[in-house]
């Protein structure tokens, strides 16, 4: 009975949760959606600030770290509500829950409120692109990642960025937009989700950590 009684409450917290994303999309995204589309002054800010209001920026951290605690299924509800509103927003909460869900939670937990970090994959290497970033080794074992990643969706405008790199050596790198061995230029050629504008990402010696337990794994 006790189990029951928990999965009607999540399925009904799920269902709030839901809803509330789907009025915020039909009366505060969709009215502005020429204008994110357009990245005019203050459209996205304003549109992120609603998002960040609402807990959606870092719906799957937990609550004891500052986020919402929601399962992946139930932040894809939610994004495909959002997304009726504007896609581009939707792709930017998605990038930004799964920069933050890629960090250890100290380092999560460092991100200021309404800050909108993005997260920049590294392609693999079998994938046949000029875009990549190279990893070394200081003296003291730490890696540094150096190079140019394009298109990153998203990280154009955003507060910073988290890059990850896969293989038999995953390392997780999150700077600021203002590091100074980091460089965020927009792409001549944009990708059609305008609000989530594409970047191309230069790194000049950036220090990264070997990839830890992230916030998300670590808090479940």
């Amino acid at each position: 009975m006790n189990a029951i009684a928990t999965s009607s409450e999540v399925s009904a917290e799920r269902a709030e949760i839901v809803a509330l994303a789907r009025e915020l999309a039909r009366r505060e995204l969709a009215p502005q959606a020429l204008a994110l589309d357009e990245r005019r002054p203050g459209a996205i800010e304003a549109a992120w600030g609603l998002i960040a209001e609402a807990g959606y920026d870092r719906a799957l951290l937990s609550v004891e770290d500052g986020g919402v605690g929601l399962d992946a299924g139930s932040l894809l509800l939610c994004l495909e509500e959002i997304g009726s509103g504007d896609a581009g927003v939707a792709l930017l909460v998605l990038l930004a829950n799964a920069a933050l869900a890629a960090l250890p939670r100290e380092r999560a937990a460092q991100i200021g409120e309404a800050e909108r970090w993005a997260l920049v994959p590294a392609p693999p290497e079998r994938l046949a692109t000029p875009a990549r970033i190279a990893l070394s080794t200081r003296a003291d074992g730490r890696p540094v990642v150096a190079g140019m990643l394009s298109p990153a969706l998203g990280a154009l405008g955003a507060d910073g960025i988290v890059i990850v790199q896969a293989g038999e050596e995953p390392a997780v790198l999150a700077l600021a937009a203002d590091a100074p061995e980091l460089r965020i230029e927009a792409c001549e050629h944009q990708l059609g989700l305008r609000s989530a504008a594409a970047a191309r990402v230069s790194l000049s010696g950036a220090t990264a950590e070997p990839a830890p337990q992230p916030a998300a794994t670590a808090a479940a």
